[in-house]
């Protein structure tokens, strides 16, 4: 089966509902001419289904790699590790392997020595098999090599480098480019940005600030940024308090505030009570990162239960990773691929549409 056909199956196979031309083109990474030639040869062997104009969805015939009896996933335990896992897990199954997934305590790319990955492969038996891990650091040559010696095809989530193994992660920058494509749809226009000075050194936040640029230039946005930390706040200061008031006196105030961490969402909702501003009708809030649940600022004022956000795809992940690994099976000698998977957007009632407003 050549290149381009595994690529299809592999977007197909693990789509929640059949995908248009330009949707599976996205996601393949296939270009639109060549999905046009390829899908009716794989509708013919059965492997493609074609649902009404232009949309398609695996077919009954699926394409099963050569067995593999063991893939394991170790990565942070938490709520996002067991939305990994509900995606994970299922794509496998489906190909007879029953994975193993195990929490850590720490990535084990931070360790980045030859013992530790002989450890694992021995620990877990994992030589001509599959290792799935979660690493927010770049492991070294030692680390990755002895996988490579052991026949152990390795998927690592989490890392946006190209890198001598297939690696999947968010693609923070385009997050950031669809809020602000959401903000300017509902008619926002001037645009506040408050973030924790911290995270100006993570390398997820920089590629969501990018996309957040990108999308103020591309739609013609104003936008105005806060950074600080969450232990310059005290009882009687609020910088967002302070600096809200700031950009209302001068006439600048944002109709919108795009903000990352529960700490500054607790500190913008407070801002906003502080100025008599209603949330939405008065400013519009939202958010980035986990921030979903408005019981988490902890303010009985507010009248909704969810904010707008978007959050780290997770479960898309598990999923994207899971095929992954099942064309590496299938395919050893396909180069290593990076794989961006868009974030999920949380519905709210946090962000007002002022698009018909006067």
């Amino acid at each position: 089966m050549r290149l381009n056909q595994l690529h299809i199956l592999e977007a197909l196979g693990v789509a929640d509902a059949p995908l248009k031309l330009k949707e599976l083109h996205e996601r393949s990474g296939v270009p639109v001419p060549t999905l046009v030639r390829v899908l009716p040869r794989l509708q013919e062997s059965g492997y493609v289904e074609k649902v009404g104009r232009g949309m398609y969805r695996a077919g009954a015939k699926r394409f099963h790699p050569a067995r593999h009896e063991r893939v394991v996933f170790e990565g942070l335990g938490g709520t996002s590790f067991d939305q990994f896992c509900d995606g994970f897990g299922p794509v496998l199954r489906r190909a007879g392997i029953e994975p193993l997934m195990m929490p850590r305590r720490q990535s084990p790319a931070t360790e980045l020595t030859r013992e530790a990955a002989r450890e694992i492969v021995e620990r877990h038996e994992l030589e001509g098999s599959g290792y799935a891990f979660f690493s927010d650091g770049v492991p070294g040559d030692q680390f990755t090599e002895y996988f490579a010696e052991r026949n152990v095809s390795l998927v690592c989530v989490g890392l946006n480098h190209h890198m001598p193994f297939d690696t999947v992660c968010t693609d923070f920058e385009a997050g950031g480019e669809e809020l602000m494509a959401m903000l300017h749809a509902r008619g926002h226009r001037r645009i506040g940005y408050v973030a924790q000075r911290s995270l100006l050194r993570v390398p997820s936040f920089r590629a969501r600030r990018r996309g957040y640029e990108s999308g103020v230039a591309r739609h013609g946005l104003t936008s105005t940024m806060l950074f600080y930390d969450h232990h310059e706040r005290r009882r009687d200061h609020n910088p967002v308090t302070d600096w809200l008031g700031q950009l209302r006196a001068a006439g600048e105030a944002p109709t919108a505030l795009l903000v990352g961490g529960h700490a500054m969402v607790a500190d913008a909702v407070a801002a906003a009570f502080d100025l008599r501003l209603r949330i939405p009708k008065d400013l519009s809030i939202a958010t980035f990162g986990r921030v979903a649940d408005a019981r988490a600022t902890l303010d009985k004022r507010l009248r909704f239960d969810a904010f707008e956000s978007q959050a780290e795809p997770w479960e898309d992940l598990g999923t994207a990773a899971a095929a992954r690994m099942l064309t590496r099976f299938a395919v050893p000698e396909l180069p290593p691929v990076l794989v961006h998977v868009r974030e999920r957007p949380h519905p709210g009632r946090s962000v007002a549409d002022i698009s018909r407003s006067s």
